[in-house]
């Protein structure tokens, strides 16, 4: 089985695809109806192919996942991931659950301005790592975050912040959703 048909055993038939950036090789594809009817997820193929270093001599191999409604900008998401790779390759590191990346440029549709990566946890747990080659590919979630969400993460940690994202369940999906805090205490 290869990575191309693990993704598609868990989302079905990707739908179309985005040429590679030549100095990563990443591409992007998206599958309609995944998570849920009337959204699409997108993924990287070919961040894989860089083996990145994960501290203490561990290497990783990663694939970029975003999902999002289908009244999303597409291309935006296309940049957003494809851009978040080329961040990658270039530092060759893997970025741990809990990063947040701030971004050079606005999320359209709100006011989200940095991605927090984290588990695809809206997908089943067979999802989440192809094993089909060595390293394993991960499968990491980049969800856009407002900068009032970004400070918390800094000041109480990314568990507190993962707790506060299953809590109020905010519609991760919709890049236009309210923070789930202001002035650094959540809103439940």
């Amino acid at each position: 089985m290869t990575l191309v048909d693990h993704l598609e055993g868990h989302l079905g038939q990707f739908v179309e695809g985005w040429k590679s950036d030549p100095p990563t090789g990443v591409q992007v594809v998206r599958f309609a109806n995944q998570p849920f009817p009337q959204a699409s997820t997108f993924v990287t193929l070919g961040l894989s192919h860089h083996v990145l270093d994960q501290g203490d001599d561990a290497k990783a191999a990663l694939e970029l996942l975003l999902p999002a409604w289908d009244d999303t900008d597409r291309w935006a998401v296309v940049s957003l991931l494809g851009s978040f790779a080329h961040l990658v390759v270039e530092k060759h590191h893997a970025p741990p659950r809990g990063t947040v990346s701030n971004l050079d440029y606005f999320i359209p549709g709100g006011r989200m301005s940095a991605v927090y990566v984290s588990l695809p946890v809206t997908f089943p747990k067979s999802f989440w790592i192809y094993e089909g080659v060595s390293p394993p590919v991960v499968l990491v979630w980049l969800i856009p975050i407002h900068p009032e969400e970004t400070g918390y993460v800094a000041t109480h940690g990314w568990k507190a912040f993962e707790d506060l994202l299953e809590s109020p369940d905010p519609d991760l999906l919709d890049f236009n959703r309210k923070p789930v805090v202001e002035e650094g205490h959540a809103v439940i």
